[in-house]
Formats: C-alpha cells, sequence, structure tokens
C-alpha cells in the first residue's frame, strides 16, 4: 500500500508545506512538485503491479493473440508451435497452452496435437458456416426473449434499435456496429439462456472483425434497421415464433451481405 504522503528529496515522507514560497508563487521546479509527481508515478505503477498480478499469465496472453488472430498479424492459414509462441512473449509453455485452448474455444485457432495451434483461413465457407450457427443461436435467443423479456428489457432493446436505424440513416458503419451489439447484447439480456449467449459469443470474433474490416454493402444498414423493428414488434407482441422466424432471417440477410463483400 502506498504511504500517505511522498517522501521528501532526503527520503524522508512529508507533506510539501502550505505557505511555502515556491507554492505561493507557482513555481513548480522545485523539490515539492517532483516528489509529488514521483509519488503519484510511484501510486500508479503500483497500481499497474497489482493489476497484473491478479490477471493469470494465461490470460494476458490470450488476449495479445486474440488481437494477433483479428489484425491479421497471426496470418490465416499459418501454424505457429508452443515453443515459438513462448518464446516471442517470454513465457514458459503451460500459459501457452492454456491461452490457445481458451482461443480454440472461441474458434479462433485450431490446435495441433504436440504442435500449436493453426489459424484457420477466413474464407467463405467459413463464414457460412459461422452465420449458419449464428441464425441457429438468434432464432433460439429471440424466441425466448419474446416469452421472457420485461418491460424494461423491452425499452431496452428499442432504445438500441433506434440507434442503429440513427447510424443507418447516417450511414455511419462504426456507430451503426455498435448500436447492433448493444441491440443484441440487450436482446440475449431479455432471453436469460447465458448458455447460448455465451456459445454466441464464443463465435463472433471472425464475424465481428471481417464486418469491421469490410463494413456494408449497399442497403445493408437500412435493410438490417428494418429487421431489427420487426424483431422488437414480434418480442414486444410475445409472439415467440415470429420473434425467432425474424431473427433467423436477420441473421442470413447478413451473411449474404457479407459472403459478397469477402
Amino acid at each position: 500500500m502506498a504511504p500517505a504522503h511522498p517522501p521528501t528529496r532526503a527520503g524522508r515522507w512529508s507533506r510539501p508545506r502550505r505557505g511555502s514560497r515556491r507554492r505561493r508563487h507557482g513555481e513548480y521546479r522545485g523539490s515539492a512538485y517532483f516528489d509529488i509527481a514521483f509519488y503519484k508515478i510511484g501510486c500508479l505503477y503500483l497500481r499497474m503491479v497489482e493489476l497484473a498480478a491478479s490477471t493469470p499469465a494465461y490470460a494476458i496472453l490470450r488476449d495479445r493473440l486474440r488481437g494477433e488472430i483479428l489484425s491479421g498479424s497471426w496470418v490465416p492459414g499459418t501454424h505457429r508451435t508452443l515453443g515459438a509462441i513462448a518464446g516471442a512473449h517470454g513465457v514458459s509453455i503451460s500459459p501457452v497452452r492454456e491461452a490457445l485452448l481458451s482461443l480454440a474455444g472461441e474458434g479462433l485457432v485450431q490446435m495441433r496435437e504436440h504442435r500449436g495451434a493453426l489459424v484457420p483461413v477466413m474464407d467463405a465457407k467459413l463464414f457460412d458456416n459461422l452465420y449458419d450457427l449464428r441464425g441457429a443461436l438468434h432464432a433460439l435467443l429471440a424466441r425466448r426473449a419474446a416469452e421472457r423479456a420485461t418491460e424494461a428489457q423491452v425499452a431496452e432493446m428499442a432504445r438500441h434499435e433506434q440507434a442503429y436505424a440513427a447510424a443507418a440513416r447516417r450511414n455511419d458503419a462504426p456507430a451503426a456496429l455498435e448500436a447492433n451489439e448493444a441491440f443484441h447484447d440487450a436482446l440475449e439480456d431479455a432471453a436469460d439462456n447465458p448458455q447460448a449467449s455465451a456459445l454466441y459469443k464464443s463465435r463472433s470474433a471472425f464475424v465481428n472483425a471481417a464486418r469491421l474490416r469490410l463494413g456494408f454493402g449497399a442497403g445493408r444498414m437500412e435493410e438490417a434497421a428494418a429487421q431489427h423493428r420487426a424483431i422488437l414488434a414480434a418480442i414486444r407482441g410475445r409472439d415467440a415464433a415470429q420473434a425467432a422466424t425474424e431473427s433467423f432471417n436477420h441473421a442470413m440477410g447478413a451473411k449474404r451481405d457479407l459472403l459478397t463483400r469477402l
């Protein structure tokens, strides 16, 4: 825990005097100013050390590797061994293995027994399969949301639906992506099926990265806005079957648009 007051230049801990000449005249070149600055930097460093100590090594490495995969610096179709990853990141083999197993659970790598991992090629077949899975999960979650959503949760979905529609009118793709994620997050909360939500999110990284890079085709944002309205209307009307149909159609529309842009 950091001491209550910054150290003096002699190494003793004391508070700068209130009436000191430097502070009174705003001369901040003296020792009191630098002692306070070093004290604050020290507190920040201690906090960073505390946070780092509380985060497992494999989780830090997993996040780094995920960033490399989604940015393309770990090139799709290429293989890396456990030893190569450990050497590049200055860690032992054990956290590398744990990090890769976690990423394999997200579908971002394919494990090779005793040989490391491979990033799958991001081709049309991969996205076709991912969207088929997303469509099934979309339908399930929308059905449950229609059955279980509270009025407050419906209102939250409506807020994000309106934000998406406004972004679509402005042709603001980043804002549309953010509002789309928020709309589906609110729908998942209303569905109250954490297992289905976890599976959906664990297979979303590639799709979200591709959409960020490729954007939307002509008219897609307007089409998606209309689909959001239809999903919301079915949930508000407690029509579970219609909510499932509209949500599945929404996923398939997104698939068609993305595949044309690959």
